[in-house]
């Protein structure tokens, strides 16, 4: 083999190695945006439905703590 055909082939590899390499950098960076995208997704919705409870039972506390004190005033 020539050298020409030598540094073609070389040139060849190198250029599919580096097609490869960001090829599978960039599905690399999708998934992991993606997974990252839906982890911060579902923990504010645990965090919304948790607030959302926290608040209830501090109204619901708050209501019946008022009815148990006008019972024992009277």
């Amino acid at each position: 083999m020539d050298v020409a055909s030598t540094d073609r082939v070389s040139r060849y590899t190198q250029k599919v190695s580096a097609n490869q390499r960001k090829l599978v950098v960039t599905l690399a960076i999708r998934v992991f945006s993606s997974t990252l995208r839906k982890v911060r997704d579902v923990s504010i919705e645990v965090s919304w439905f948790m607030s959302v409870h926290v608040a209830t039972e501090l109204r619901q506390n708050r209501q019946s703590a008022g009815v148990a004190s006008e019972t024992s005033a009277q």
